[in-house]
């Protein structure tokens, strides 16, 4: 863990966060995430709102009004009518309800694309999730990189405190010119200039790590660094790579998802050619009884039971544009298919040689930092015994620190690219 003592005050307490304390509250806090999360209890009930369109559907009516008397023209409109004495109130008390025996398979498609749009939904908040955890981890890997790069620096300073003693030790004696004490303190001073800049970078980045995960301004905050200290992870080879992308890559499951939404609409289309048949009844109170003529001023009792069938002739020729268009829909989601397909495999390529080459660096630019170690220690020992010039030391010492900077640089982009390989795999 690199400790914040290194370039903050011991007065400043600090509060240390992990790279997963840091997901887990982001994920928490953003908006999106919560809103697919929404989205998804929506759906569900959504589910349950079209299975219940195979229950009966029950209806009750009730009503009171008064009627006049009937008059019938039975010798021609232009002759006096016939008037009918008829009951002057009429009420009822009914019920009536209907239960869906056959609709050309839309009640069933419709649940079935109900439940498609969960798996939709949660595709979505798990893609939202995903892009969140990268999020993070970029600003967190930024802040690291910062981090290792001021340590790398303070060494440096370090070492031209000490060089700057030697070299004032030596124009004492009088075995070097006051030219050389100053080009020892301007490379201090250089270094110390690109630790200002360090240090504004970082605090830039942690400020960003607080934008994310909503923390106060006043609020000191350092990240934990123990687990990316460590090896880097293990990965899996190429093709366990491109195995798992096309099985879990995010964009690949929402095209299929979408595809069978698509086939759901083209059979719910369908169903549109086909009868629609029921089951009904009814029964009420009613008066008076116009079962007959004249009615006659009783109240009665009606019950019916039966079948209900209707068939929208218009559908003949209405309905095929829209089926049309349906199948031209799941074409389309065919193509989009394949299509993302492919930009999976190119993706998952690119991050993976991507990955294998940074891990290649780290291995190149450790050894070259033993190597310019090496080389400043003998050219240092060069100039202390006079057989090297100042000029000779201060590009040994810039050798030095660039190859330092290398390996963290190395590093921290090793870790991050391990990462993005993970996301587009559908493993983050």
């Amino acid at each position: 863990m690199l400790l914040p003592a290194t370039a903050f005050t011991q007065t400043q307490t600090y509060r240390l966060i992990t790279l997963k304390q840091a997901i887990d509250s982001a994920l928490i806090l953003n908006k999106r995430i919560n809103k697919d999360a929404i989205k998804v209890d929506i759906n569900n009930h959504q589910v349950k709102e079209a299975e219940q369109k195979m229950l009966p559907d029950l209806n009750f009516h009730t009503g009171f009004s008064v009627i006049s008397p009937l008059d019938q023209f039975q010798n021609g409109i232009d002759k006096p009518p016939v008037r009918y004495p008829l009951p002057w109130d009429i009420y009822d008390f009914s019920v009536n309800g209907s239960v869906p025996l056959f609709m050309g398979g839309k009640i069933q498609n419709e649940i079935k694309k109900q439940k498609q749009e969960v798996i939709l939904s949660k595709q979505n908040l798990a893609k939202e999730t995903r892009d969140e955890k990268l999020r993070v981890i970029e600003v967190f890997l930024n802040v690291y990189y910062y981090m290792l790069q001021t340590n790398v620096i303070e060494q440096n300073i370090h070492e031209d405190s000490i060089r700057i003693k030697q070299v004032q030790s030596l124009k004492r004696n009088g075995a070097v010119t006051e030219n050389e004490v100053l080009r020892a303190q301007l490379q201090l001073s250089n270094h110390q200039l690109l630790l200002i800049s360090v240090n504004n970078n970082q605090a830039i980045a942690l400020h960003q790590l607080k934008i994310l995960l909503e923390i106060k301004d006043e609020e000191n905050i350092m990240i934990d660094t123990t687990q990316l200290s460590n090896n880097l992870f293990a990965l899996a080879d190429y093709t366990s790579c491109i195995t798992t992308a096309l099985q879990e890559t995010d964009e690949l499951k929402l095209a299929n998802t979408q595809k069978t939404i698509c086939m759901l609409n083209e059979k719910m289309t369908k169903g549109n050619f086909y009868p629609k048949i029921s089951a009904a009844g009814n029964y009420g109170f009613f008066h008076p009884n116009f079962e007959f003529f004249p009615p006659t001023n009783y109240a009665y009792r009606l019950g019916t039971l039966g079948i209900d069938v209707s068939f929208s002739i218009s559908n003949l020729y209405k309905n095929w544009q829209r089926l049309i268009i349906t199948r031209k829909e799941t074409a389309w989601q065919n193509e989009d298919i394949k299509e993302i397909t492919e930009q999976v495999d190119e993706k998952v390529f690119r991050a993976y040689k991507n990955y294998t080459e940074a891990m290649q660096r780290i291995g190149i630019t450790e050894q070259a930092v033993l190597q310019a170690t090496e080389n400043y220690s003998m050219v240092k020992n060069k100039y202390l015994n006079q057989l090297a010039l100042i000029t000779d030391l201060i590009d040994a010492d810039n050798t030095l620190l660039e190859t330092q900077t290398n390996v963290v640089a190395a590093q921290t982009d090793a870790k991050m690219k391990y990462f993005r390989l993970q996301h587009i795999i559908g493993k983050l």
